[in-house]
């Protein structure tokens, strides 16, 4: 399970169960040395996590992969004033970081791949990545829907970012997985902790999200696991998923992850994680809360 560093609480307050609010400096700091120490290669970020990218090019990020991404496009169609918004965006993005290439660039919004025009983003990318400045060109997405869009606009994308978690299955569920690999697409998970809704406390959830996660923290609990480990457990189990995207507060956060991630590659799954898959939208789609 290879791990990718989220960095969108270093520049903003970002979760449901964060009550500290934005990582401090210095704790960026104590950080991404940890991360180098435990061989973590990939960081995650974006010009709207408010000053991340900034943040990032003053601690130093030479030693890591970055994955970053577009602006959203106003509007229904995308226009000439977008493309010059998506290279300027990109390039400010570079000099934020102190780098002269980034690993790759997702669409960060994917309605914008419902619009008129879309191909010209495509197609800006893709020159920017046989100018060498970015190395993969990817899509981040919600639904299942998104998917079929992508495949449907057939762009040859590298990459795939998707929310897969015990409670969202369905692109499990519709078997996107193997198409996805056989057309050689790298696949990343994020929201595996679903915002840190599967690590909260069960009084700070709501009736729904009770309901939801009774029986699975109960199975978590009789086999002595802990709430972290039962939500990387579930994406160890998947063989498709290429990297794991996971958002941190502090450096406790980060350690606890490294633990818990060692100890579930050597466990054996005895959940059936399956049966507390739900399509309750307002639960799985933090659009909607």
């Amino acid at each position: 399970m290879e791990i990718i560093l989220g960095t969108v609480q270093f520049g903003l307050s970002y979760g449901i169960t964060n009550s500290v609010g934005k990582t401090p400096f210095k704790e960026v700091q104590s950080i991404m040395e940890y991360a180098k120490k435990v061989e973590i290669k990939t960081l995650d970020t974006a010009p709207s996590y408010g000053d991340a990218e900034n943040i990032l090019g003053s601690v130093g990020v030479s030693n890591f992969e970055i994955i970053t991404k577009t602006p959203h496009f106003p509007g229904n169609t995308i226009r000439k004033q977008d493309i010059h918004l998506l290279i300027q965006t990109i390039k400010s993005s570079l000099d934020a970081l102190k780098v002269n290439q980034v690993s790759a660039i997702l669409i960060h919004n994917v309605m914008d791949c419902y619009k008129f025009g879309i191909k010209d983003v495509f197609d800006t990318l893709r020159q920017m990545k046989e100018d060498g400045i970015i190395k993969k060109i990817g899509v981040s997405v919600y639904e299942v829907k998104d998917i079929e869009r992508i495949v449907e606009l057939d762009f040859l994308v590298d990459i795939i970012q998707i929310p897969i978690n015990v409670l969202n299955q369905s692109v499990v569920q519709k078997g996107w997985l193997p198409k996805l690999k056989e057309k050689n697409i790298e696949i990343h998970a994020r929201s595996i902790f679903l915002q840190g809704l599967l690590l909260a406390d069960e009084e700070a959830l709501n009736i729904d999200q009770r309901e939801a996660l009774e029986e699975y923290f109960h199975q978590l609990r009789l086999l002595n696991l802990t709430k972290l480990e039962g939500a990387l457990l579930y994406i160890n189990q998947i063989k498709e998923i290429d990297k794991v995207l996971v958002g941190i507060n502090n450096l406790e956060h980060l350690k606890a992850i490294i633990v818990a991630k060692n100890r579930v590659q050597v466990l054996e799954n005895k959940i059936e994680f399956e049966k507390f898959a739900t399509s309750n939208r307002s639960i799985i789609d933090p659009r909607l809360w």
